[in-house]
């Protein structure tokens, strides 16, 4: 059996890591392949850089990044003694999100890296106010990485477009496989009556980026204004106190490593309606996937690589960045003011899903990548 050393920096089984997306990387690598995760735990070494990090903001009021040079090599050589002294045998190794210990790495053994970004379609967007320094040294690690890599994979068009043209990187080792959902598929047929509560579900942990105001805004447009009745559901977010609706359910956190919380996360889903998300800045948005899922048309904004997850007016729409919750709600309304059209969208959301946007596709896919990179 092919055996994949599988590098990430801290244990494969926590589902909080990367949305869980390491975790589910892990296991459905695992169907098929003998997979060995090499955990470079580097504590002290993380620690320092981050209160450099921290002295360089308080001092010079810039943001620094992880993806220095120096550091890049240090962890590329932790991982380099890992390999010659562990003693074991590899056909490939697997770098998710890793890009820092990949960028150095010394060994002949075939390397696949994949993200959901490039460094530098990042600046800005989701990193702000770095130094020249820090931006130099990204883009610098970012490069090795892709280089150093015998196959990419990134999960959206819009990643893959920024490694092609703004590093140079060969279409030739570049892949897209759309993430798959970080939950179990416990599904259940929608059904839709207009005269019914629609209940919304937003699902995101930053008040701003995730675009809660629009999110309230819609709400509140919609109950103003729609013969129905909607109730908006917020989970990963607390209520600052400043809201008093009673059509509005903050949830809180709930944490994917807890079975109670996790329960209660398929719940909420399987009892929604319409996924809302304005999101401000996205790679990619497993909680797309987990929509698609559970059968739930999605109103998202335009951005990121949200595009290879979000078709518009297929399994729901994605508005221009300058729209506000207004226009978040006559999305909504023209899904829901007729139980066919709801049904339309919700059923494309579920197909959607099936044939692209779970892991056992994305396996199929990966499968293809790997015997690419034996072969170059």
């Amino acid at each position: 059996m092919l055996k994949i050393g599988y590098v990430v920096n801290a244990d494969v089984n926590d589902k909080t890591q990367w949305s869980g997306t390491i975790f589910n990387l892990y296991n459905i690598l695992s169907k098929k392949y003998e997979v060995d995760p090499i955990v470079l735990e580097t504590k002290g070494l993380d620690k320092w850089f981050y209160i450099k990090q921290r002295l360089k903001q308080i001092l010079t009021k810039k943001s620094s990044t992880n993806m220095m040079v120096p550091y890049s090599k240090l962890k590329s050589k932790k991982l380099t003694n890992l390999l010659q002294q562990s003693g074991k045998k590899y056909d490939i190794l697997f770098f998710p999100a890793n890009s820092v210990a990949a960028a150095f790495v010394n060994t002949n053994i075939p390397i696949i890296y994949l993200s959901d970004a490039t460094f530098h379609v990042m600046i800005n967007y989701y990193l702000f106010n770095l130094d020249e320094r820090s931006i130099e040294n990204g883009n610098m690690v970012e490069k090795q990485a892709l280089v150093n890599a015998n196959q990419i994979i990134y999960a959206s068009d819009w990643a893959k477009n920024d490694a092609i043209n703004y590093y140079g990187i060969n279409v030739n080792k570049i892949n897209v496989l759309p993430f798959g959902a970080n939950l179990i598929d416990k599904f259940i047929k929608k059904s839709f009556e207009t005269n019914k509560q629609i209940n919304l579900l937003f699902v995101g942990v930053e008040w701003e980026r995730k675009g809660a105001d629009i999110a309230l805004e819609c709400l509140d447009f919609l109950n103003r204004n729609s013969d129905s009745k909607y109730k908006l559901t917020i989970i990963g977010l607390e209520n600052p106190g400043t809201i008093k609706n009673d059509h509005v359910n903050f949830v809180g956190f709930l944490n994917k490593n807890n079975q109670g919380d996790y329960d209660k996360l398929i719940k909420y889903y399987q009892d929604s309606d319409i996924f809302i998300l304005p999101t401000r800045a996205e790679c990619a948005g497993i909680v797309f996937s987990e929509a698609s899922m559970y059968g739930l048309p999605i109103v998202t904004y335009d951005t990121g690589g949200i595009q290879s997850y979000v078709e518009d007016e297929v399994n729901g729409f994605r508005l221009p960045l300058e729209k506000k919750g207004k226009e978040f709600a006559e999305k909504v309304e023209f899904i829901c003011n007729d139980p066919n059209t709801y049904m339309t969208f919700s059923k494309n959301s579920r197909t959607k899903y099936e044939n692209s946007l779970n892991w056992d596709k994305w396996l199929e896919s990966c499968d293809r990548v790997i015997k690419k990179c034996l072969d170059d």
